[in-house]
């Protein structure tokens, strides 16, 4: 063999070296297959997805999950690359079937895609998540008119709903300053009420700074203005019982006083008939008469003009009439005490009824 044939020979040598390790420098897994789908090489990634166990020499419609039998006719039809995913418990891998020009072998190289699966369902599930929520929602430009709606806020304000101005819409939003605030809404949202038909919404309004877009979110508060109305009525009718049983109390405050008045004058006409009776008894003289009528009278007088006196002169004049009545041997002094301060009537008077009543 001359040189040039050696160097020939080391330099395949070396390009089929560089091709058995390509397998195994690829991050991903990769596999090759029969025209059958029985795997014939797998590089180190695939061995440890798949498993040292059974892996060559395994059929590969057992080993990657969910690929099928028509699934493998359809990429040794293709001509192009044929992109099949798999679905490892959460971990998503990508494969890529080639067939080289001889079509005698099947290749395919795995690429993890989880991470863009996953991005793929949160971005599906904030697509959703306006359809899902069961009270209106809007997305809004700046000048109010609705690019977004969900169905519930269809369901409200009707179908042709994007492209209107939310201003026309929502009761209570087209005020000029109520707008503004509306749009300055970016820290704490910022609520309007409209009643639609007959039903009560509250709307939070809030504008996202990174997009400049507005968002309203709607809730149905129709049964809690009922439920404030009907406290409120309650309300009221609390306070009308209370305002009911206190002029009852007044009214029957008066009347008990009335009641009590009539039982004492009926127990004071009884002393004073009593009283009548026991001094017709007495044969008085001419003066000492006169001196009856004329204590009689100064009674009447005081009682229709009651005379005013401090506490503290009272107190000294009923200690005075006391101190007579004790001296005397009169019962009752505590009773008739204060009756006879309040006529007007002192020591010296009563010394003077007590003279003529002792004459013969």
């Amino acid at each position: 063999m001359t040189h040039s044939e050696q160097d020939s020979e080391r330099l395949l040598q070396k390009q089929l070296a560089d091709y058995a390790r390509f397998p195994e420098m690829n991050p991903g897994p990769v596999c090759r297959f029969d025209r059958d789908g029985k795997v014939l090489l797998a590089n180190k990634t695939a061995r440890k997805l798949f498993g040292e166990k059974n892996l060559i020499g395994g059929s590969w419609f057992d080993i990657c999950p969910g690929f099928t039998q028509d699934m493998w006719e359809l990429v040794l039809q293709t001509k192009d690359t044929l992109s099949i995913e798999a679905d490892f418990g959460g971990s998503y891998i990508l494969f890529s079937y080639v067939l080289p020009e001889e079509r005698d072998l099947v290749f395919a190289f795995g690429t993890d895609v989880t991470d863009r699966k996953t991005a793929e369902k949160e971005l599906a599930e904030i697509a959703r998540f306006p359809d899902m929520n069961p009270a209106p929602v809007l997305r809004l430009d700046l000048n109010g008119i609705v690019l977004l709606a969900n169905s519930a806020a269809h369901d409200v304000f009707g179908v042709d709903l994007e492209g209107k101005c939310w201003k026309d819409i929502c009761p209570g939003v087209s005020n000029h300053d109520i707008w503004g605030a509306i749009i300055k809404a970016i820290d704490e949202p910022y609520y309007i009420e409209a009643r639609i038909a007959n039903k009560v919404f509250m709307f939070a309004h809030r504008r996202d700074a990174q997009s400049d877009l507005l968002f309203a979110f709607g809730a149905d508060i129709t049964q809690n203005k009922k439920t404030e109305q009907i406290l409120r009525q309650s309300e009221k009718m609390a306070t009308l019982g209370t305002l009911a049983a206190g002029v009852a109390h007044e009214l029957n405050n008066p009347a008990a006083a009335t009641r009590r008045a009539a039982e004492q004058m009926k127990e004071t006409f009884a002393k004073l008939e009593s009283a009548h009776l026991h001094l017709n008894t007495i044969d008085f003289s001419e003066a000492a008469r006169e001196t009856l009528t004329k204590i009689e009278r100064n009674a009447r007088e005081h009682a229709l003009n009651p005379e005013s006196l401090d506490p503290m002169t009272r107190s000294d004049k009923e200690t005075e009439l006391e101190d007579w009545l004790e001296d005397h041997d009169v019962e009752d002094i505590w009773e008739l005490a204060p009756h006879l301060a309040g006529q007007g009537i002192g020591p010296a008077e009563l010394n003077e009824y007590y003279t003529l009543y002792k004459e013969p």
